[in-house]
């Protein structure tokens, strides 16, 4: 709890910043023309796409890596910041449009596919903020505190990431019964 307030603004810059994207993203697929609305639903054909099998394991893994590298170098945190926005973007565009097929569906499938591993996410970018801050701290005041400091960060999101990673690796062990799962909702 301590650690929850200390870093109060910081997650809430986080939260506010995300639900402004997520929402963004949801009405941005509402603002698609309906011609545009079919060539979506056409091109991502979700019956095609449930039946075969994902693993994002390595997607995951290349995210958070480049996520870490923006973190230590600390200039391209802006990147960081963008995707605080930009991945709840992404989810709150897919909820919407797989919205037609069942809202049961869509909630699921945005919940497993995108906003657990979002979770993880923007708590994983929240640790490169405090990362990069406390580099900057130790470039100009050379202080062992703040070395030791950024160390435990680069500790913690290793140890996350390997939470992510597992995550990602039971979902797709498991991804034909959820697969399966899912289609109940598209066929009821």
């Amino acid at each position: 709890m301590k650690k929850l307030n200390k870093y109060k603004y910081i997650y809430l810059f986080i939260v506010v910043l995300s639900l402004i994207g997520f929402l963004s993203g949801y009405f941005y697929y509402n603002a698609q023309s309906n011609e545009m609305k079919d060539q979506i639903q056409n091109k991502i054909n979700i019956e095609e796409e449930l039946s075969t099998t994902t693993n994002n394991t390595f997607k995951r893994l290349k995210e958070t890596s480049i996520y870490f590298i923006c973190g230590l170098t600390i200039i391209p945190e802006p990147i960081n910041i963008f995707h605080i926005y930009y991945e709840p973007f992404t989810a709150g565009f897919i909820f919407n449009m797989l919205k037609p097929y069942s809202l049961k569906f869509s909630l699921f499938y945005t919940l497993i596919y995108h906003l657990i591993p979002l979770l993880f996410k923007l708590i994983l970018l929240r640790l490169t903020m405090s990362l990069s801050y406390n580099l900057f701290k130790y470039i100009f005041k050379k202080s062992s505190k703040n070395k030791k400091k950024a160390i435990l960060l680069s500790k913690k999101y290793l140890i996350l990431t390997l939470f992510l990673l597992f995550y990602e690796f039971i979902i797709f062990i498991f991804n034909p019964s959820i697969h399966e799962f899912l289609m109940t909702f598209i066929t009821n």
